[in-house]
């Protein structure tokens, strides 16, 4: 802006906004005309209005004063407008003198006519920032779109492998079961069966064939026990069951958890505190129930509540020396054709948060297996273990130095078959295929 000082007539003032004097000196340089320091803006340049009354007297420029050539349009600017101050001054130089006009117009900047701002200019650089986004854009999107196709075409090869790598695992598992098929048979004297998934599934009567193969296996002598990790019902309640479903059995052979954790507690003086399925309990008649120093827990099913887990565990918190006993350690099975949650992940939350070691009687516990075939008065590699719980049947058995046969009824599941690091001595249809293969009537 110009700087406020009383005028009068012909004064001179120094103008010393930037943006201004930039517009300032230019229509000088347009005008051939080039200034000393000393050269000063003279009011006629300002209209009458620019200038108001001094407060001691005389006039001086408004605050925003502007010089009237600088409210001309662009187009009209380029003539120039100029009133040289009527001041006594040496020729003007040649423009031709370079030398001597940049020593002379240094405190002006370097700014050139091109370096002004001007509308059209900036129309124009607009449209082309446009132009460029525009092509930018469009480039960005044909790479997008081309990295879509990429990841489609690698998801699809990737799809393409797996499937490869399913079908050459299975090709492998069924070849190495091809190959054992011909050799767990030998040496066999007698079998251990599990009942939920084998013999039938949960409550919809048995499986096709299996009674006839308990049959068959009863007619041509070979012993067998029914091993289970039933723990919904009494050891009796599961025997009149197989009985409705046909199958010929005493309570003496079926080995099942409750009965064997019954023994226990007595055989180690323990008191526990029970979270077990209503109709287990009976199981537990004879025990010393007062004053717990132990946990037991069963499948409870809806009975594994909040209040009834955190019971269990502030026992176990509250004892110098805590003592958890589970019966089973599987993860889940089927229900009502639905796999469900089985005993495994409740004896987990209790083992961590209570920072104890469960004592499992059961599946997949290898006394538990030793008990049954001791039952049977064999040795381990004399016998096999049939079940549809490729890791607590086929796995612990194996482990125990029986031979292992997996089923394809109950739970099974063929990803379980292909994803598991345990192999099995054979993979076979249900217990009457292998009845029918122990007994070499049919290969598999």
């Amino acid at each position: 802006m110009a700087v406020k000082k009383a005028s009068s007539r012909e004064d001179l003032l120094h103008f010393i906004d930037e943006s201004r004097r930039k517009l300032w000196t230019l229509n000088l340089r347009r005008a051939n005309f080039f200034p000393t320091r000393s050269t000063k803006i003279c009011s006629k340049h300002f209209t009458a209005d620019c200038f108001e009354t001094a407060k001691f007297g005389g006039t001086w420029l408004k605050q925003n004063a502007v010089p009237t050539l600088f409210d001309l349009p662009p187009e009209q600017q380029k003539i120039p407008m100029i009133t040289l101050p009527p001041i006594k001054r040496k020729p003007v130089i040649s423009v031709k003198d370079d030398a001597s006009i940049r020593r002379r117009c240094s405190y002006l900047g370097d700014f050139k006519e091109e370096d002004m701002e001007c509308p059209e200019k900036a129309k124009k650089a607009l449209s082309a920032a446009k132009e460029v986004y525009t092509k930018q854009k469009a480039q960005i999107r044909r790479l997008q779109l081309k990295l879509r196709r990429l990841q489609d075409k690698t998801i699809r090869l990737q799809k393409k492998s797996e499937s490869k790598k399913r079908k050459r695992s299975t090709l492998e598992k069924a070849s190495l079961v091809s190959k054992m098929s011909s050799n767990w048979r030998n040496g066999i004297k007698g079998v251990l069966l599990d009942i939920t998934g084998v013999l039938y599934e949960s409550g919809q009567g048995a499986i096709p064939g299996s009674v006839d193969a308990v049959n068959r296996l009863r007619d041509n002598k070979i012993p067998f026990r029914f091993v289970t990790n039933e723990t919904q019902r009494t050891c009796a309640s599961l025997v009149t069951k197989l009985r409705d479903f046909g199958f010929t059995l005493s309570e003496s052979d079926v080995i099942s958890p409750g009965v064997a954790v019954a023994a226990y507690l007595k055989q180690k003086m323990l008191r526990p505190l029970l979270l077990v399925h209503p109709e287990l309990l009976p199981e537990f008649s004879d025990c010393d129930q007062s004053s717990p120093n132990c946990v037991v827990i069963g499948d409870a099913a809806d009975y594994f509540t909040y209040e009834n887990m955190n019971q269990c565990f502030q026992l176990l918190l509250a004892s110098e020396n805590p003592v958890l006993i589970s019966m089973g350690r599987g993860k889940y099975y089927k229900e009502n054709g639905q796999i469900v949650m089985d005993l495994g992940g409740y004896t987990c939350a209790l083992e961590f948060a209570a920072g104890v070691e469960a004592t499992v009687i059961g599946k997949p516990s290898s006394d538990y297996f030793m008990n049954a075939v001791e039952s049977l008065g064999l040795l381990p590699c004399e016998t096999v273990m049939v079940g549809d719980d490729i890791n607590s049947d086929v796995g612990a058995a194996k482990n125990c130095d029986l031979k292992g046969v997996l089923v394809r009824t109950g739970k099974f599941r063929e990803v379980d078959l292909q994803n598991s690091s345990v192999k099995p001595d054979a993979v076979v249809d249900n217990l009457a295929h292998f009845v029918e293969i122990l007994l070499n009537e049919k290969e598999p």
